[in-house]
């Protein structure tokens, strides 16, 4: 399943008691907004976009920096800030390859979808969508 941003006009991903707005760029817990520097959530949101499947150190760095010139460091910093942020163990490097997310993500379309995944409740909300690769127009 490959969702384009024109499809899913207001996306939110879930995963753990996080959510992410792809289109506000804001990530939250339990309803409380956390810090990302841009680079920081641009890193997030790819891993994220792959539902558990390995992104590979050169396509991170590409989306992250795409005109720039930037070593692994750079990239290994914001893996270093994503798993304080989120925790360990959320988070998987794959040596010499990359990385992946190591939970399931869903696809959450509405206010209440979000509720019922995050909380549990809302047992009038569809269910939300798993995600299997997301491909945003950008």
């Amino acid at each position: 399943m490959v969702l384009a941003m024109k499809d899913l006009p207001r996306l939110t991903l879930a995963f753990a008691d996080f959510l992410l707005d792809v289109h506000q760029g804001i990530l939250s817990r339990e309803g409380q907004p956390v810090s990302l520097a841009p680079k920081e959530f641009v890193t997030l949101l790819a891993l994220v976009e792959a539902g558990g499947e390995l992104v590979g150190k050169e396509d991170l760095i590409a989306r992250v920096w795409p005109d720039s010139y930037v070593g692994e460091g750079s990239l290994a910093r914001n893996i270093s800030v994503l798993r304080k942020t989120l925790g360990e163990g959320l988070i998987e490097t794959v040596p010499k390859r990359g990385y992946r997310i190591t939970i399931p993500v869903t696809v959450a379309e509405s206010r209440e979808q979000r509720i019922s995944v995050v909380g549990g409740s809302a047992p009038t909300a569809e269910p939300s969508q798993p995600l299997q690769r997301l491909d945003l127009d950008r």
